[in-house]
C-alpha cells in the first residue's frame, strides 16, 4: 500500500496497473513491470503468451498500454481504470465518458458532447463501468 499526499493530507490508495497487449488482444495485471527513465521496457504477465512475456524480448515498442486504477470504484464495485468506459444517468439523462489522466487527476471525458467531466462530480450519479477503449472500442463512437 502507498500514501499519496493529497493538498496537505493523507489519502491511502493502492497503486495497481494493469496492460493492454496489442499483439494478443489481451487486458492482463502484470506482475512486473520495470520502468527506466520513465520508460516502459519491460512487462511480465500471465495469459498473454501462456507463462508471461517481456516486451524487450522481441516486442513491439508500442506493443503495450499500461493503465493506472484511479483509486475509485463503480457502483457494483468494479475498479476502475484509465481507459475505461463509464455510463451514469444524471436525472434521466444518460451520460458515458472515457477515463483519462489529466494531470494532476483522473477526469471523465464525455463521449456523446465535448468537454470534461470531474470524476469527482459526477460519482454521486452511481457510475457503471461498461467496458474499455481497448476491448470495447465501438463504445468511444
Amino acid at each position: 500500500m502507498f500514501y499519496l499526499r493529497l493538498q496537505g493530507g493523507q489519502m491511502k490508495r493502492e497503486i495497481k496497473f494493469r496492460c493492454w497487449c496489442f499483439e494478443h488482444s489481451l487486458m492482463f495485471i502484470p506482475s512486473f513491470l520495470d520502468f527506466r527513465i520513465g520508460k516502459l521496457v519491460n512487462v511480465l504477465g500471465h495469459g498473454c503468451a501462456g507463462d508471461g512475456f517481456k516486451e524487450s524480448g522481441g516486442h513491439e515498442k508500442n506493443s503495450f498500454i499500461v493503465m493506472q486504477f484511479t483509486g475509485l470504484h463503480d457502483k457494483n464495485g468494479k475498479e476502475i481504470y484509465e481507459g475505461d468506459i463509464v455510463r451514469w444517468n444524471d436525472t434521466g439523462t444518460l451520460h458515458t465518458c472515457k477515463i483519462v489522466y489529466d494531470p494532476p487527476h483522473y477526469v471523465g471525458k464525455v463521449i456523446e458532447r465535448p468537454g470534461v467531466a470531474s470524476v469527482w462530480g459526477w460519482f454521486q450519479y452511481d457510475p457503471d463501468v461498461i467496458g474499455n477503449v481497448h476491448e470495447n472500442p465501438e463504445l468511444e463512437k
